[in-house]
């Protein structure tokens, strides 16, 4: 029988401390707006996630509080929404493989980030 995979709790906390690859202003940044797009949508905190593909299994997620400068910062909810989503598949896939970290690819290569 498989043995049952524990819960992983994960937090943007090594994302926003630049220990993820990206500096830690752009860690912050992915961090920012994925905690604002949480916000806005009355997620709890943390939020549990229900990750699916290769494996399946549940998780929680710890995200940042969220000020009034956020609204500011992260207005348009479509870039919000792609950072958001950026901050969250980074901090999963680090959890999940043994790499430590992304960095952004060079236009024209057809990547976007990398492990």
């Amino acid at each position: 029988m498989a043995e049952k995979m524990k819960e992983p709790r994960l937090s943007f906390d090594k994302l926003v401390s630049g220990e993820l690859g990206l500096s830690p202003n752009g860690g912050g940044y992915f961090a920012d707006a994925a905690s604002y797009c949480l916000h806005l949508n009355n997620h709890s905190n943390p939020v549990s996630l229900a990750v699916s593909g290769d494996l399946s299994f549940p998780a929680t997620l710890k995200w940042s509080s969220i000020g009034d400068v956020h609204a500011r910062t992260h207005a348009d909810l479509q870039e919000a929404a792609e950072y958001g989503a950026c901050a969250i598949g980074i901090v999963i896939a680090v959890q999940l493989t043994e790499f430590s970290g992304i960095e952004r690819s060079v236009k024209g290569t057809g990547l976007t980030s990398g492990l």
